[in-house]
């Protein structure tokens, strides 16, 4: 309990608070043996599960970082204010879109502004969610969203990589692109997302990308959900 608060995925930094631990659940060798994978999966997300909003108001705890906002546009996608995509920054403990729009992320997780109704990122990430699944159709070539100085790397079946390409990562309607490399929609198996947001391609002629730069990070989750609007079924959501 606190693991979010003390170190958000999208954040940057351990926020200092109270990090507590509960035994939920022991695993008997012959239960698991009889169970499938995604049985296994589903029991360890169900009991490790927090919903930590819920957590947090029925034992308020305060958690104190230099920077606590900075990276949150990567959890909010979307301004409520004016529905623009990628639009919002971050510094210190505030955050806003060019539209005016403007709020402070506070020490117990609760957001506090102007221009939108949201007090949890749980709620603003449902109606980004809901926002994007709903956006209208666009032309072949219309840029969606795009993040600058990027890297490619081929993953190969031995687990060494290899750069593939660098550049503005790209996603229109039909394409995702790093550089002057394209990865057709229409071609690719899985979206998914590892570490705090980056992107895994999985093409189905069995190539696999890892789109990654550490110093730009961006939201693997804009994209996912930008691609399951207009290819339904390809990104693991």
């Amino acid at each position: 309990h606190g693991g979010y608060f003390s170190s958000p995925r999208w954040g940057k930094g351990i926020r200092k608070g109270q990090l507590t631990l509960e035994l939920v659940n022991t695993y008997e060798p012959q239960t698991l043996r009889s169970m499938k994978g995604e049985e296994i999966t589903a029991m360890l997300n169900r009991d490790i599960y927090v919903d930590a909003y819920a957590d947090n108001a029925e034992n308020p705890i305060a958690f104190y970082g230099k920077k606590p906002a900075e990276g949150i546009e990567h959890a909010l996608l979307a301004c409520p204010r004016c529905g623009a995509l990628n639009s919002i920054s971050s510094q210190s403990s505030h955050f806003g879109c060019h539209c005016g729009m403007n709020g402070r992320y506070d020490e117990y997780g609760l957001l506090r502004g102007v221009g939108f109704s949201f007090s949890t990122i749980t709620q603003w990430s449902a109606w980004a969610a809901e926002h994007i699944a709903t956006l209208p159709e666009t032309e072949e070539n219309t840029i969606l969203c795009h993040d600058e100085d990027q890297v490619l790397r081929e993953i190969y079946p031995d687990h060494t990589a290899k750069v593939a390409d660098t550049g503005t990562l790209i996603l229109t309607r039909d394409v995702l692109s790093v550089g002057s490399t394209h990865l057709p929609l229409d071609e690719m198996e899985t979206l998914d997302i590892i570490g705090h947001g980056f992107l895994l391609v999985n093409m189905r002629d069995g190539r696999y990308y890892e789109i990654k730069n550490k110093k730009h990070r961006y939201s693997g989750r804009l994209y996912q959900l930008l691609t399951e609007r207009y290819h339904p079924g390809i990104a693991n959501l």
